[in-house]
């Protein structure tokens, strides 16, 4: 909103990109420890790294040799594409700087049985010894290991590389995702003989009916939002910048900061409101709770969005399979939050 010609854009802008190197080191540490939102979907692990391909040759640069290699009959697996992508791209870049001087990656799909990893930083174990999975390998020629480096190499923050060169979360993000995607990460190596990273995904039926295409999504424009917005949120900076969304796009809002303030609101104003915006984590009693108690009061569903930085839980996504229910993760932008609103609302008045 700031005029291009204003003095304060160069600053706005660099607040705005601080914003965003914050969420993304956020996301990093909520897939450490697997609070991270996930978007499961069955694919073919190994098409997703073919499609990576071509990034990943300008990533590695002309001195390191790229090989892939995959089974023909290689199973499908139940994971995020985007946080398996991620897991690729984060070896990837490991492997990289473990060869400054050239070498080779090879990076492999095939099917296996899983057991319990010989690799010194072995570090999860939920998939289970003798369960059909896919097993993804990434092995270098690179430098190796120090033992005294690898019993650590997981861990948060933890890196050998001089300040300003990496943030340590690179294999920190790979594990918490592997973990959360049901699998186990292990790693040998040596010292002057390269690394292996091995990776052991369940195994899952493939899909039996191709996914219909997905329009994308449709940005709700200024001006076009139409009713009233009950937004509820403890946090006081985030309750004010979600309500300002929500009235830029048209919406008339109340907002609150906590369930009790919601309730001492009064039936007229809650028989009023069209939809319902609220955190999911709150004191006195979580979103969830309060959309149920909502609806009782009123007789009827209210239009529900939920919002929060964590996954959702067993009980959140029971909530979800309820029509006119949706989750935003944060953090969101005035698009997104929009438009989950309207979608919302129109699925509340269809009969």
């Amino acid at each position: 909103e700031v005029p291009a010609d204003g003095v304060a854009l160069e600053d706005v802008d660099e607040v705005l990109r601080a914003a965003d190197r914050a969420a993304a080191l956020t996301k990093q540490l909520l897939a450490f420890s697997r609070r991270q939102p996930l978007r499961p979907e069955v694919v073919d692990p190994s098409a997703v790294v073919e499609a990576l391909v071509p990034m990943l040759r300008r990533l590695l640069g002309e001195h390191i040799e790229l090989v892939t290699a995959r089974a023909s009959d290689i199973g499908f697996v139940s994971v995020d594409p985007g946080q398996l992508e991620q897991v690729v791209v984060n070896l990837a870049v490991n492997a990289r700087d473990a060869m400054p001087t050239g070498g080779r990656l090879v990076i492999a799909c095939g099917n296996a049985v899983s057991s319990d990893a010989d690799g010194s930083a072995d570090r999860t174990a939920t998939t289970g010894a003798g369960l059909p999975c896919v097993r993804l390998t990434v092995a270098d020629t690179g430098v190796g290991i120090e033992p005294e480096v690898l019993s650590r190499i997981f861990e948060p923050f933890f890196t050998t590389k001089g300040p300003g060169q990496g943030s340590g979360m690179g294999l920190a993000t790979v594990y918490g995702i592997v973990g959360a995607s049901g699998g186990t990460v292990s790693v040998a190596s040596e010292v002057g003989e390269g690394t292996t990273f091995t990776i052991d995904l369940p195994r899952v039926e493939p899909p039996t009916n191709a996914e219909p295409d997905v329009a994308p999504p449709v940005q709700t424009p200024r001006g076009h939002g139409s009713g009233t917005v009950l937004v509820v949120e403890d946090e006081a900076a985030v309750r004010r910048v979600t309500a300002r969304m929500l009235r830029d796009v048209g919406y008339i809002v109340i907002d609150a900061g906590e369930p009790a303030g919601v309730l001492a609101l009064g039936d007229q104003v809650l028989f009023s409101d069209d939809a319902l915006v609220t955190d999911v984590i709150m004191p006195g009693m979580h979103g969830p709770g309060l959309a149920d108690l909502i609806e009782e009061r009123r007789g009827r569903p209210i239009a529900t969005v939920l919002i929060s930085g964590y996954a959702p839980d067993e009980g959140l996504t029971e909530r979800l399979r309820r029509p006119a229910t949706a989750f935003v993760p944060k953090p969101f932008t005035r698009e997104a939050l929009a438009s989950a609103v309207r979608d919302t609302m129109e699925a509340a008045r269809t009969p």
